[in-house]
């Protein structure tokens, strides 16, 4: 059992009938995972505002935010899984793709998310929470990007077989974006574009 929900920013209006379709209904109202450690790069930079549009979407959606930090839990994977295996959802909020790879190796979250997925918890990922998912996660993002990333890890999580390119809707993206199109395509992998009113949704 496989059951992912991949934006570029939080659950599109449109698809909150299947994204809750998804959820195991474990607990009233739905309890998720509400993972920012991707957004911390920029916070010494300022505010990051999608965090918090993305943090009011959900709560609006009467949806129970729980948040984890993985970078809290390096060397307590088993306490980590303790704490999501209840949950109904697990979301990785946006902001830098191979910081948040960095903290899901640290942590364990990658040697235990395909368990958590068979026992029934949903993958919720917008933005590099979306990216994090494939099997490879190059050029994610720019060289002055990953400065602050202790580890650079280019193997995605492998959940899904394609590479979501977020954000095709808006401006100055699309350079890089097809940029990075064309870097996966050499190496024959599959990207989708992804515009921010738009999702991706795998239940297998």
């Amino acid at each position: 059992m496989k059951k992912l929900f991949l934006s570029s920013s939080g659950i599109p209006e449109q698809y909150k009938e299947e994204f809750f379709s998804l959820l195991p209904q474990r607990n009233t109202p739905a309890k998720v995972a509400w993972i920012t450690d991707a957004a911390e790069p920029y916070t010494k930079q300022g505010p990051t505002p999608w965090i918090d549009s993305s943090h009011k979407q959900l709560s609006s959606f009467g949806l129970e935010l729980v948040p984890v930090r993985l970078l809290d839990y390096i060397g307590k994977t088993k306490q980590l899984n303790d704490i999501l295996s209840p949950l109904d959802c697990i979301w990785i909020a946006g902001g830098n793709t191979h910081y948040i790879r960095y903290a899901m190796a640290k942590s364990g979250f990658d040697q235990i998310i395909n368990e958590l997925l068979e026992a029934g918890i949903v993958y919720g990922g917008e933005s590099a929470g979306a990216m994090v998912a494939a099997p490879n996660i190059e050029l994610s993002e720019e060289p002055s990007e990953l400065t602050d990333v202790p580890e650079v890890i280019e193997e995605g999580l492998n959940l899904c077989d394609f590479l979501i390119l977020p954000h095709w809707d808006v401006p100055g993206y699309k350079d890089y974006l097809v940029a990075i199109q064309r870097h996966h395509t050499k190496f024959g992998r599959d990207t989708r574009f992804l515009t921010n009113s738009e999702a991706v949704i795998i239940n297998s």
